[in-house]
């Protein structure tokens, strides 16, 4: 978790058990995504917010080190005990160097997108989810062989345990994704 914090008890389960998205925390980071949950209102009651790891919005990097988090949500079903509802992403939080987070409203409310499977994170998995602020800095210039490897490790990764989601923002970032060659 970021800055030392240790997640609490609802935080940390789901981390294990959803295999959640590097850095997930209960609510998506910053006061601008957390006010856009909240004006979800009724729409958003039974559900949990979440976000992706940064995407460039440009590959190869432009110089600008623009990046895109996408905030999605997943929710219990009764009756499913390997899996989680997910929606689609309703919010991206566009962030750029010395300029304020941009939030961009994808959708008035959540929708179901699909049934992603969950399992308990494997060790070699959590070195890499502590590694995100290093993979979005990595994502500002063209990378190093070293650095090119983490970057596709981290996505791949993440991608192979929020498929769902994965496959929803993959169009936003072709090049990008070509580029990390997931399979």
């Amino acid at each position: 978790m970021r800055g030392g914090a240790r997640p609490g008890r609802r935080g940390l389960g789901a981390a294990l058990l959803l295999a959640l998205p590097a850095g997930a925390q209960p609510l998506p980071p910053g006061a601008e995504v957390e006010a856009a949950w909240a004006a979800l209102g009724p729409s958003a009651r039974g559900w949990s917010p979440l976000v992706s790891p940064a995407f460039p919005l440009a590959w190869p990097p432009d110089g600008t080190a623009a990046l895109r988090r996408y905030a999605f949500a997943y929710r219990q079903r009764p009756g499913l005990a390997d899996g989680v509802e997910v929606a689609a992403p309703w919010a991206a939080a566009e962030t750029r160097p010395g300029a304020p987070t941009r939030i961009i409203l994808l959708a008035g409310g959540l929708a179901p997108l699909g049934i992603q499977g969950v399992r308990p994170l494997r060790p070699e998995e959590m070195r890499l989810i502590e590694r995100e602020a290093e993979v979005a800095a990595l994502l500002a210039a063209p990378p190093d062989r070293d650095g090119a490897a983490l970057i596709r490790a981290f996505h791949c990764n993440w991608a192979s345990r929020q498929g769902v989601v994965a496959r929803t923002v993959a169009p936003d970032h072709p090049d990008f994704i070509a580029w990390l060659g997931c399979g």
